[in-house]
């Protein structure tokens, strides 16, 4: 009877022992694949990053030395040839009418105020609200003003935030990383639209450029500094 017993136990133990290491086992699966997802997720989240990062620390300066140039009004729009005008460029009134026709280009409307003003040794086209400063040397006339700028950035993804979330891997993520990629996601939708807003007023010959492009350079600085951060938080993790 006592071996009966015995048997039966032994049996009994050898259930749970192989539903336990099954479990163990399902567990020690499912944690490997956690980790692989996370790693993946994270190594992901990381290409983007540094991608975003390389197109900041390229505008940065470039947006830094092109708000000095509008500042100090030394932004060239355009190199005119003396052998391309048609026409004595110290005759004011004339040139005036010949580069409102030439920067134009084609287009159906015309400025409702065109001049050239002088003021000391300067001379000054006035077009509408635009003002821009005129320079004539040996052989070819500058035109310096707000006008045929080239944004440079503002292409960046976005793409960090959704990725995690669909993934579920944020409940896994660190605390202080998801709250950078929360913020990171909001400040990147933010400077998009900003960007956005650069481009309209480059296309529409907004002389008021210059305000964006600082909203622009201020975000830049503020995301190239969470994208640093960021990418220590994953090293840490990875």
């Amino acid at each position: 009877m006592a071996q009966k017993k015995n048997r039966y136990l032994l049996e009994f133990m050898s259930i749970v022992f192989a539903v336990t290491l099954a479990l163990v086992l399902d567990e020690w699966r499912q944690s490997v694949k956690d980790d692989k997802l996370n790693k993946r997720v994270l190594n992901s989240i990381k290409a983007e990053v540094l991608a975003n990062l390389e197109q900041v620390e390229q505008a940065i300066p470039y947006r830094e030395s092109l708000i000095q140039e509008l500042r100090e009004g030394r932004h060239i729009i355009v190199t005119l040839p003396l052998s391309d005008i048609p026409l004595n460029i110290n005759d004011d009134n004339k040139l005036a009418n010949y580069l409102e026709e030439a920067l134009l280009s084609g287009q159906q409307s015309a400025f409702d105020r065109t001049e050239i003003r002088r003021v000391r040794d300067k001379r000054f086209l006035i077009l509408d609200d635009n003002v821009w400063r005129l320079e004539a040397l040996s052989d070819s006339l500058k035109i310096f003003g707000s006008g045929n700028i080239q944004l440079r950035g503002g292409q960046i993804a976005n793409n960090a935030w959704q990725l995690s979330q669909a993934t579920q891997v944020m409940v896994r993520l660190p605390f202080k990383l998801v709250e950078l990629l929360a913020q990171l996601n909001s400040r990147q939708a933010t400077y998009t639209g900003v960007a956005t807003q650069a481009i309209e007023k480059i296309y529409s010959g907004d002389s008021k450029i210059q305000g964006v492009l600082q909203d622009m350079l201020w975000m830049e600085r503020q995301l190239k500094e969470d994208y640093e951060n960021i990418l220590v938080i994953i090293d840490e993790a990875l």
